[in-house]
């Protein structure tokens, strides 16, 4: 799944734009060598394809804002669970959403995507 809003470029309107394209393939050592996965598919609750480690940490950080919001973030995909509301359609939405964003801010206090989450680069 390509991720535009992260891994993209994003050129403007009306102008000249030249992008040259490379394409590099990496293989990486698995233990104990190095701390790669050989996992291909990610098959986690909100995620699930081909493993990437962008999908990895939407998942995780999807899974951090049901756990700490108590409702899910419709910017990223979710399971199919009833159960679970929307943060945007939920009673008190300004402050669900206000935590959304204490959460997945880059420079959260409160959640670092690095540490607290098991996404490791793939392998191949």
């Amino acid at each position: 799944m390509p991720y535009p809003d992260v891994l993209g470029y994003f050129a403007p309107p009306g102008t000249a734009t030249s992008i040259g394209v490379r394409f590099v393939k990496t293989e990486r050592l698995p233990n104990p060598y190095g701390t790669c996965t050989t996992q291909t598919m990610l098959e986690e609750k909100h995620y699930k394809g081909p493993y990437e480690v962008e999908s990895c940490f939407r998942n995780c950080l999807q899974e951090k804002i049901i756990k700490n919001c108590g409702c899910y973030d419709p910017e990223y995909p979710h399971a199919n669970d009833s159960t679970i509301l929307s943060c945007d359609t939920v009673n008190d939405t300004l402050s669900r959403l206000d935590c959304i964003e204490r959460i997945s801010n880059a420079d959260s206090s409160v959640f670092d995507i690095i540490k607290e989450c098991n996404c490791p680069q793939p392998c191949k």
